[in-house]
């Protein structure tokens, strides 16, 4: 007999079944399963197997660079963390698919919480970084992780004018 629970209230005792399914309480985290056997004098013992459950994709957090770089900048790196082991790739355009996103734009080389990346701005302007990352159990980011910085201060533009003061006083 099986239980999501350490007691047994009321669960009845089935037939072996070497492939025996079993709903796990809803949610992630761990779970525990505990089952008693019982042989044919009646005799009992309690078991229990666990498994931690995840079905959530990567937490990302730390996009880097955060501001504005100097001009001319030619290299930077792209760095962000996630809250667990996972693959993270980037794509310069925004809604791509992780599985669609180059394998050589990947920001590390093995499952880590700890990702970056050299990139190559190729001049002056603005930047943005969609990235998606992968863990371990196949659990994707399905929204972008956007990564956006600024090399060099925009052009300024500046106006020369000629003005014309008049001073009026009146004589009474």
């Amino acid at each position: 007999r099986y239980t999501n629970v350490s007691v047994f209230t009321q669960e009845p005792f089935v037939g072996f079944d070497s492939a025996r399914q079993w709903r796990l309480t809803s949610g992630d985290g761990l779970k525990t399963v505990y089952y008693q056997c019982r042989d044919s004098v009646g005799n009992t013992t309690t078991v229990s197997a666990s498994v931690t459950v995840d079905s959530t994709p990567p937490i990302r957090s730390g996009g880097q660079p955060l501001s504005e770089l100097p001009s001319g900048t030619g290299k930077t790196t792209l760095s962000l963390t996630t809250d667990e082991p996972a693959l993270c790739r980037y794509s310069e355009t925004k809604g791509v698919d992780y599985d669609v996103m180059q394998v050589s734009n990947a920001l590390s080389q093995g499952f880590s919480t700890s990702h970056s990346i050299v990139v190559y701005p190729s001049g002056n302007g603005l930047y943005s970084y969609a990235v998606r990352c992968i863990d371990a159990l196949g659990n994707k980011n399905t929204d972008d992780f956007n990564v956006p910085f600024r090399v060099g201060r925009p052009n300024s533009t500046s106006y020369g004018m000629n003005v014309l003061v008049l001073k009026y006083f009146p004589l009474t």
